[in-house]
């Protein structure tokens, strides 16, 4: 009696394998001294924009006055919310906080209204500059840590 058996399966080789395995991507190659090498992971576009230690130095030498001055603006913003009177008021010394920050602060009352009569808007950004500030300008911020490093 003959048995219909089927045949054994048929394994590849290595060889075959090394074929019909996907490539795998590269993220750009560890170089000596612990750095990694940028140009297999971003485009040359990005590269052009690549600072130097020092011209990220001057960016966060630059940067920090006019962020922190913004946030003390948004910060004399909350207070004046406060009384519905100063809000409005564009008299010295009330001005000085409200036209540098009104261009930034209407916009985004229109995307979020006041909750209960309060304004969130500048609640909001000071949250954002103060965010901004440190991942920029903070102890491990991306500006300082480029200072340290000599550039990307």
């Amino acid at each position: 009696m003959i048995s219909a058996r089927s045949p054994a399966p048929v394994r590849p080789a290595a060889s075959q394998l090394a074929v019909l395995r996907p490539a795998r991507r590269s993220t750009g190659a560890c170089t000596g001294g612990g750095r990694r090498d940028v140009r297999g992971a971003v485009g040359p576009a990005l590269l052009d924009l690549a600072l130097s230690g020092e011209q990220a130095g001057l960016v966060a030498l630059a940067l920090k006055p006019v962020l922190s001055v913004f946030e003390l603006l948004m910060i004399v913003r909350i207070v004046m919310s406060w009384d519905p009177k100063l809000n409005s008021d564009k008299r010295l010394p009330w001005s000085l906080a409200f036209v540098p920050t009104e261009p930034v602060l209407a916009p985004t009352r229109n995307l979020i209204k006041p909750i209960g009569g309060v304004d969130i808007a500048p609640i909001i950004w000071t949250f954002i500059l103060s965010l901004l500030s440190e991942i920029l300008l903070g102890p491990q911020g991306i500006l300082v840590l480029i200072e340290r490093q000599g550039g990307l």
